[in-house]
């Protein structure tokens, strides 16, 4: 849970920091940071899982690379899932 008056920021798919800014910042502007920061994260999931779903790519890919990707496409949902955690919670704050 994300303590009362705090934003949460995921800094590794296990590990989150949460952050006292009620009172301390534009609630509307952190808000539309972190809108584009998960644009981008939702952008970036999209062309990764393009090219994972492609039609050659468990024989075109090494093992070393779809390794590699699947980490990256853990870490991007783990992202994605803290910046709305963000969102949400920094529209609690707005109440």
């Amino acid at each position: 849970d994300i303590p009362s008056g705090c934003a949460l920021q995921a800094v590794i798919p296990d590990c989150n920091v949460h952050i006292l800014v009620k009172g301390m910042i534009d609630i509307d502007q952190e808000i539309k940071k972190v809108t584009n920061r998960l644009d981008k994260a939702n952008g970036n999931l999209k062309n990764l899982e393009k090219i994972l779903n492609g039609e050659d790519y468990e024989k075109k890919a090494s093992t070393e690379a779809q390794e590699n990707n699947k980490v990256r496409h853990e870490n991007l949902l783990a992202d994605i899932d803290g910046l709305n955690a963000t969102i949400a919670n920094l529209e609690r704050l707005k109440l």
